[in-house]
């Protein structure tokens, strides 16, 4: 109900009264993309979420919402970490389970790399079954390429795409897009992405797909 209020206050303010449906509710532990944050500290280096409204990096052995996948792979996301913390500064990672395998994106400050860190995130990224890992953009480790599925068409992911957070949600709403377009034989996605809903409409309508990244 909180969730859904958020939206029905958005359009209100806005002076507009449109007809909202309920949320779907999908289960735990199928959330396929996650932003952690690691800093070191005086036990070691931390991974987890910020604490609310606050700086402290509340550290996490599991999570409820992430898959397994992720979940698993923690211990070796904080190894992979810890070459790049340091005691003032936090570095992001953007975690994204793939089809075959993790993709993590690092946001930090630091990119020059010495061969010892290189050395330190190859054995991370290996123990931890992660399959790139990207700094500022750039790959520093490559062990394959992560794929994701979108209808049936497998797609390399790029460095810290965006996804819908889970399988079963994207499912849900590429039905619900394709329920009110049923009768459209042009479609304009002018915000696609990777074709989340620009390839399946693509296999009963013309599309133009636009994407400014």
């Amino acid at each position: 109900a909180f969730k859904r209020q958020i939206v029905a206050d958005a359009f209100a303010s806005r002076g507009l009264t449109p007809e909202i449906g309920e949320v779907v509710p999908i289960a735990p532990g199928t959330r396929r993309r996650v932003v952690l944050t690691a800093r070191r500290g005086r036990e070691g280096v931390y991974l987890g979420f910020h604490a609310l409204r606050g700086e402290e990096i509340v550290a996490i052995k599991t999570c409820a919402i992430a898959s397994p996948a992720i979940v698993r792979a923690l211990p070796g996301l904080r190894a992979l970490a810890a070459p790049l913390v340091s005691l003032r500064k936090e570095v992001r990672l953007t975690v994204t389970a793939a089809e075959n395998g993790l993709d993590v994106a690092i946001d930090a400050a630091r990119r020059d790399v010495d061969a010892a860190a290189r050395a330190a995130l190859v054995a991370a990224a290996s123990a931890a079954r992660v399959l790139r890992v990207t700094l500022g953009g750039e790959p520093v480790v490559t062990l394959g390429e992560p794929i994701i599925d979108v209808d049936g068409i497998k797609i390399p992911l790029p460095p810290g795409g965006f996804l819908q957070a889970a399988v079963e949600s994207e499912a849900i709403l590429q039905a619900q897009v394709a329920q009110a377009l049923t009768k459209a034989k042009r479609v304009a996605d002018l915000f696609s992405g990777l074709g989340t809903f620009s390839l399946p409409l693509a296999r009963r309508a013309q599309v133009t797909a636009v994407e400014a990244d």
